[in-house]
């Protein structure tokens, strides 16, 4: 019946409107996916699919692919830690830790687990995974193993480590107890303080820091996270001074990972059970909202998080400063994208990460299976296999409410690698069942990957383009536009927007 009723009006609408032909533009889903929100609210800026595409300033651009850093010799394990420390790279396996060159080395073997949690101060970075005696290595490359008084201190339990105002602290294995060291001190006495005498919520699961004047200094709290969700933050130069204190108590979801806190500036981000969540926010606001994934920095795609959280895996976070990008790893395979000064989500996948390393020039890479290190490389496929990208925007009314007959379109795309084919499909009135698509061929004649960087203004220069028109015949009066395109070799492709021709009808006559 709705079906009948809407010819009806639509033949009345035809039968006392005039019809003229026009064109319109629609715009890329440039602002991500938004995956809350009816069809209906959801314009053309925003993303109702993005896979393998990344929604950047203006436009949507294909991921990245992989390169091979670096294979680490013998190993048919996940490489599960990845740190720089000074000039060197290392990388732990289930059961040793490498340094990473062009003839990897072990520098410390027979290891439980190769998930590590780490932390610097002074020249040293402390390892640490909850079952082995904890590590530390200097920056000329020298291990040795963590000493600390009394004797009584459960160091092979040290789950997570992390530095605030100058001091190490560290979680235990199931414990509410954590202790801290000395100021500046790699070594020597640490102090135990058990949170259970404060609040009685489970094992203490992470410890981090959060900046009252934006960046790290004299008046940062320390926020210490327990097993049921609840952070409980602090003020003061350290737990024995007398001007330690407790600040707040903030009942959040649980954490879903070993791996759950992320500096964000001088905010902390954490991944919860019901997003990702900034823990600014709650002292600002000085309340704690009742749902919290609509408050959460990935409410615009909290049912990925969700069906995420209900798998079972490992989790690793990242933030790419070069990139302005923070990237979620989550347990279902997939990556959550943010584009950090958009705030626009996208979704990565086709890599098994199991951990990520950042250089000190700014590159990022992936630890995977069978001891192969990858770097995060614009403009080529994964290891030479392509991959599939995918991106469909939401409803563009085109300035008019008015039916609209669809005749032909034309995208527009930003290209680098030589050619691409593109497969461009039209959907109307929130109809996905009858999607009219056509296959676009586009060759480009600027600049190879290597002479130009994705992202610098150069790179666009003479290479927008856009394919002849591709005839096509839609009826409706909103549209949703999709592009699927597949990377192979040296190539990447972004999508700015799309030309439309249609006759529309224009009022009663």
């Amino acid at each position: 019946m709705a079906v009948i009723r809407r010819a009806i009006e639509r033949a009345a609408q035809h039968a006392t409107a005039r019809t003229q032909s026009a064109r319109g533009v629609s715009p890329a889903p440039s602002l991500g996916l938004d995956l809350i929100r009816p069809a209906t609210d959801i314009g053309p800026r925003h993303a109702v699919r993005l896979v393998n595409f990344t929604a950047r300033h203006g436009r949507v651009q294909s991921r990245p692919g992989l390169v091979v850093h670096a294979d680490v010799a013998g190993e048919n394990k996940a490489i599960e830690t990845i740190r720089e420390h000074g000039s060197r790279l290392y990388a732990a396996s289930a059961d040793t830790i490498w340094e990473v060159a062009a003839s990897p080395v072990a520098r410390v073997e027979s290891l439980t687990a190769g998930r590590f949690q780490t932390a610097r101060l002074a020249d040293r970075m402390i390892w640490v995974n909850g079952v082995d005696a904890p590590r530390l290595v200097d920056s000329a490359g020298a291990w040795t193993e963590g000493n600390w008084n009394p004797e009584t201190v459960p160091v092979a339990r040290f789950r997570t480590v992390t530095t605030h105002r100058g001091r190490l602290y560290f979680t235990v294995a199931g414990s509410p107890v954590i202790w801290y060291g000395g100021a500046g001190e790699i070594s020597g006495t640490l102090t135990s303080v058990d949170l259970s005498l404060v609040y009685s919520g489970g094992a203490c699961v992470g410890i981090g820091s959060l900046s009252i004047a934006g960046s790290a200094g004299p008046d940062d709290l320390a926020v210490f996270f327990m097993a049921d969700g609840t952070a409980l933050l602090y003020r003061g130069s350290y737990p024995g001074s007398d001007d330690w204190t407790i600040v707040g108590r903030y009942p959040l979801p649980p954490l879903v990972s070993d791996r759950p806190l992320i500096p964000w500036g001088g905010d902390l981000v954490a991944l919860t059970r019901e997003g990702y969540t900034s823990i600014r926010q709650y002292l600002d606001a000085g309340d704690v909202p009742t749902d919290h994934s609509q408050r959460a920095l990935s409410a615009r795609i909290s049912p990925l998080v969700q069906d995420a959280v209900a798998e079972m895996g490992t989790w690793d976070p990242v933030r790419w400063p070069d990139q302005g990008l923070l990237i979620v790893s989550t347990s279902d395979g997939s990556q959550h994208v943010l584009d950090i000064q958009s705030g626009a989500w996208s979704v990565w996948s086709g890599w098994d990460v199991r951990s990520w390393g950042l250089l000190g020039d700014g590159s990022l890479l992936v630890g995977l299976l069978g001891g192969r290190i990858g770097r995060v490389t614009f403009g080529v496929d994964d290891f030479g296999e392509p991959f599939s990208a995918s991106a469909r925007s939401g409803w563009d009314y085109l300035g008019s409410a008015y039916d609209k007959h669809f005749r032909a379109l034309r995208p527009h795309v930003e290209l680098q690698g030589g050619s691409a084919s593109l497969r461009v499909s039209v959907d109307t009135d929130y109809d996905t069942r009858n999607r009219a698509s056509r296959q676009v061929s586009i060759r480009g004649s600027g600049p190879q990957w290597g002479e130009a960087e994705w992202g610098e203004a150069e790179w666009g220069a003479g290479q927008v383009l856009t394919s002849s028109w591709r005839r096509l015949s839609r009826v409706g009066a909103a549209v949703s536009l999709g592009v699927d395109v597949e990377i192979n070799g040296s190539q990447g492709v972004a999508w700015l927007e799309t030309d439309l021709l249609y006759n529309q009808t224009s009022g009663i006559s």
